[in-house]
C-alpha cells in the first residue's frame, strides 16, 4: 500500500524511540519484550516458536507436521542430516556485495556435494527426521527492517533509520553484536548512501540476506513490482533449480560467474499470478479462472 506514515505509527508501538547504545540488543519491544537474539542462528536452534525474537511462527510437531513434501527441513536441509536438499541458496544472493564475507549468517549455510557440482543449502532448519521445525512468519528482525524501510522512504536517511538497519546487520558482523561494538568501517552511516533510494535499496538487500529461506523474497518482489525506484520489472531471471555449481559462489572477490537461464517474467505476464486450482473451480463453478490459464 505504500502507507509509510502508518507503518511508522504501528512500528513505533513495538520499537523504542531510541536504542540503548551501551548494551545489545539496543531495541527491546515495550510490548512482548521482543528483541534480537545475540546470534542470528539462535531463533532456529532454540525451538524457534518460543524464542525472544520470534513474534509469530507456525508450530510443527512430530505428531502434526507438514510431511515430507511440505516440511521446511525436509525440502531445504542437507542430505547429510536426512534432508532432501532440493532448494539451494541462489548464487544471486550469495554474491551480493552487501553480503560481506565475514558475515556470520554465512555460517548458516552448508555445502552439499563435492567438487564442481557442490553448492550451498540453508542450515536454518534442523529436524528433517520428524519435521518439528516451526515455519517462521514474523521475527523481530523483520519489524526492525520494515520500520527502517518506512522511515527511510518517509523521512530520508535519518539517525533512526540507520540505527534500525544497523541493529539487524551489525549483529552478524565482526565485533558485534550491536552497532556500538562493530568496527566503524563496517557500520552504515549516512555517508554510505548517495540518497534515500540508495538507503532503501540497502534495506531491501538486507531483507534478502537476513531472511534467506524464510519465504520473504516473493513478497518483496510483488510489492515493489510497480515501484519505479525499486521494481524488478516482475519476476527476475534465475539460475534455476539444480543448475548452480560451486564456481558460481564467491563472496567479495567478484570472481564468480553465472548465468540466469530461467528467464524473467514481466509484471504484465499472466504467470505473475498463479492459476486458481482445478479442485477449487470444479467445486465452485462460480469461480472465474485467472486470465491466461
Amino acid at each position: 500500500m505504500g502507507d509509510w506514515p502508518n507503518v511508522i505509527v504501528e512500528g513505533n508501538k513495538l520499537v523504542p524511540a531510541t536504542p540503548n547504545m551501551l548494551a545489545y540488543p539496543g531495541f527491546i519491544s515495550p510490548v512482548g519484550g521482543w528483541k534480537l537474539e545475540i546470534s542470528p542462528a539462535t531463533p532456529f536452534t532454540t525451538g524457534g516458536w518460543q524464542g525472544n525474537e520470534t513474534i509469530f511462527s507456525m508450530k510443527n510437531a512430530s505428531t502434526d507436521n507438514p510431511g515430507v513434501n511440505g516440511a521446511l527441513a525436509n525440502m531445504l536441509a542437507n542430505t547429510t542430516i536426512g534432508g532432501r536438499g532440493i532448494i539451494r541458496i541462489s548464487p544471486v544472493v550469495y554474491n551480493l556485495p552487501e553480503f560481506l564475507c565475514n558475515d556470520s549468517r554465512r555460517n548458516m549455510m552448508n555445502v552439499i556435494g563435492t567438487g564442481a557440482t557442490a553448492n550451498y543449502l540453508t542450515s536454518k532448519y534442523i529436524d528433517p527426521t520428524t519435521s518439528t521445525d516451526p515455519a517462521p512468519l514474523i521475527r523481530y528482525a523483520e519489524v526492525l527492517l520494515t520500520l527502517a524501510e518506512a522511515e527511510g522512504r518517509q523521512n530520508g536517511v535519518t539517525t533512526r533509520a540507520l540505527q534500525l538497519l544497523n541493529e539487524v546487520r551489525n549483529r552478524a558482523l565482526p565485533g558485534g553484536p550491536g552497532n556500538f561494538t562493530t568496527p566503524p568501517a563496517l557500520t552504515y552511516t549516512a555517508a554510505n548512501f548517495a540518497n534515500t533510494n540508495a538507503f532503501v535499496a540497502a534495506v531491501l538487500k538486507e531483507r534478502r540476506i537476513e531472511f534467506i529461506a524464510e519465504g520473504k523474497r516473493w513478497g518483496d518482489i510483488h510489492r515493489n513490482a510497480t515501484d519505479a525506484n525499486f521494481t524488478t520489472g516482475g519476476i527476475p531471471a534465475k539460475v534455476g533449480i539444480g543448475a548452480s555449481t560451486f564456481a558460481m559462489y564467491s563472496c567479495g572477490s567478484g570472481s564468480a560467474t553465472y548465468t540466469t537461464p530461467v528467464g524473467a517474467f514481466p509484471y504484465a505476464d499472466h504467470r505473475f499470478i498463479w492459476p486458481i486450482p482445478l479442485s477449487e473451480t470444479q467445486t465452485n463453478t462460480n469461480y472465474a479462472q485467472n486470465p491466461g490459464y
